[in-house]
């Protein structure tokens, strides 16, 4: 995420990438003290997601409005409402909104917040053909959602580690990087990523992240799916360890 954009105002992060899939928005906002953001009214029923990398937050109206400190991230339905800055320093955050296709549900139903903390990983072989170790957390899976957002998770490599090279069917995925850094695959191109990268994964593009150092890489990762369509994962065989930047 490059250059804070315009205070109050939600920047796309992918501008010009059309989605194949009802993820609708995917802005990083910021906010000074006591600034308001407030999403363009959706068109009907959606999903929203908030972010919160640092600072502060308050999602929902005014007099039942939910507190979100950083790291954490907050997930409502129903109607638009806006976020407000309610600490002492700028406050940024990812904006996330996914069509559901029904119609508004009208006033908001609940806000639900998640701190990401790394005592409520779980420690395990890496995935999709991957080297090393890694911790993942489930932190809202495909029943929490009106729509096809498919899943919010956590994850933490271990040094040496990584995410093996896989691609999916009818599910596009993103990671936001919170510490740490690593190599970065997709489709056969291989970068850095660190604090604060943002990495799209489309559908069918063969992807992974391999974490060379001795810090641990500490991410999230965020996906969603083709409404109507079952989503598939299709491991390549690499752990992607001997890949380098190009």
């Amino acid at each position: 995420m490059t250059g804070p954009g315009r205070s109050g105002v939600g920047r796309p992060i992918f501008p010009g990438v059309r989605s194949r899939t009802p993820w609708r928005a995917f802005d990083v906002v910021h906010l000074e003290r006591g600034e308001a953001f407030e999403p363009v009214a959706a068109a009907g029923g959606s999903d929203e997601g908030f972010l919160v990398l640092r600072g502060c937050i308050e999602v929902g109206a005014a007099a039942e409005a939910t507190r979100v400190e950083e790291v954490s991230v907050a997930r409502r339905t129903g109607a638009n409402h806006q976020a407000c800055n309610c600490g002492d320093s700028q406050a940024r955050f990812i904006f996330v909104r996914v069509d559901s296709g029904e119609a508004d549900c009208g006033e908001a139903e609940s806000v639900t917040v998640e701190a990401v903390v790394r005592d409520k990983l779980t420690w395990r072989p890496a995935i999709h053909g991957g080297a090393g170790r890694m911790a993942t957390r489930h932190i809202w899976g495909s029943d929490d959602f009106t729509s096809a957002w498919t899943f919010l998770d956590h994850a933490v490599l271990a040094a040496d580690s990584s995410v093996g090279y896989h691609y999916h069917d009818g599910l596009e995925e993103c990671f936001v990087i919170l510490s740490g850094g690593g190599y970065m695959t997709i489709n056969g191109h291989t970068f850095e990523v660190g604090p604060g990268s943002v990495t799209l994964q489309g559908i069918g593009e063969g992807h992974g992240i391999y974490n060379p150092y001795d810090e641990e890489l500490d991410f999230l990762r965020i996906a969603v799916g083709v409404p109507g369509v079952d989503f598939t994962t299709i491991d390549l065989d690499d752990d992607l360890a001997a890949w380098q930047p190009s």
